[in-house]
């Protein structure tokens, strides 16, 4: 490892930057290792606990515990990775010279740049893979289910009796579970920041361009709103998420929304299915779907205000 961190001093020195480690190594799992480091720019220093290794879990990086900034360092951290960082709010910095650093006025954004060689992503140790996503939202969604078997969870995150068995497991190795609520926020924030790059793309049905308001189901089939027409109550929409449990041409008909003009409204697979006990409106009705599911559509927004607004809707359900 101290070769790893030799090349990452010359990286930050090629950006100005003074790279200093203040604390030993400690082992945090296989393959990674965390070391408390300091970076200085001119009169800007900021320390972090770093986590070090060829490939870094974000699962990992998100649950360090420390009063510190985080700072993810690994020998290539590809788009979906650092998008999920910044996301996040891990910063980061790769072999490759791909880097997000903020301190003091110093701010340091590198993006695009290639592997030298190329690795072989951890397929199996991935929290979110789409299947894996879906277990992570319905457990945030229905607390309860951590205390159901697994076929109960199975059958509310619409996978297989084998898939949800491996997101239980994977999030139980990750620390996750049902000892105590203090997970949950960081459960949330990790599966949110994946979102938008992993199971919101597998997810995706059409898009089209239509009016907002009064969106009209068709054949008594339900229409979960998210996003901002989900949080109308704290902002004014100007773009929708829906979900939907198979897309029926005729919904764009009825809603008359169009496929020529930028799209403001997202149609999305509707995968989840309510635990029993679980109430919920007349299927005529537009339906919201899970929260955990509005908050990372609100995340996921390019606008600054609407990701205000998610952490206000978290607030008010979490």
């Amino acid at each position: 490892m101290d070769e790893l961190v030799e090349q990452f001093r010359e990286r930050l020195d090629s950006l100005g930057v003074e790279f200093s480690v203040e604390e030993d190594d400690n082992p945090a799992c296989v393959g990674v290792s965390t070391r408390r480091v300091r970076l200085k720019r001119g009169r800007n220093q900021q320390a972090y606990l770093a986590t070090f290794g060829d490939e870094v879990p974000l699962a990992r990086v998100v649950r360090a515990e420390s009063s510190d900034r985080i700072l993810a360092i690994a020998r290539h951290i590809g788009p979906k990775t650092a998008d999920a960082c910044r996301r996040a709010g891990v910063q980061y910095i790769d072999a490759s010279g791909n880097a997000w650093l903020q301190f003091g006025d110093v701010l340091i954004d590198v993006q695009g740049r290639r592997a030298a060689t190329r690795t072989r992503a951890r397929v199996a140790g991935d929290l979110f893979t789409a299947s894996r996503a879906q277990v992570a939202c319905v457990l945030l969604a229905w607390p309860n289910l951590w205390h159901s078997t697994q076929r109960e969870v199975a059958l509310a995150a619409g996978v297989s009796l084998g898939q949800a068995n491996s997101a239980l497991r994977l999030l139980a190795g990750a620390g996750f579970g049902p000892e105590g609520r203090r997970d949950d926020v960081e459960l949330l924030r990790l599966w949110a920041a994946t979102f938008p790059t992993g199971l919101a793309q597998r997810l995706t049905l059409a898009a089209y361009s239509g009016d907002l308001k009064d969106v009209r189901p068709v054949g008594g089939k339900a229409v979960y709103r998210s996003g901002e027409v989900a949080a109308d109550d704290l902002l004014r929409p100007a773009s929708a998420t829906l979900y939907v449990e198979d897309l029926d041409p005729k919904l764009a008909v009825v809603n008359r929304w169009r496929i020529d003009a930028e799209p403001n409204i997202v149609v999305r697979r509707a995968f989840w299915t309510s635990p029993v006990g679980e109430t919920e409106s007349a299927a005529s009705k537009a339906r919201t779907a899970p929260w955990p599911l509005v908050y990372a559509d609100l995340l996921a927004s390019d606008d600054p205000r609407v990701r205000g607004v998610a952490e206000e809707w978290r607030e008010a359900r979490a």
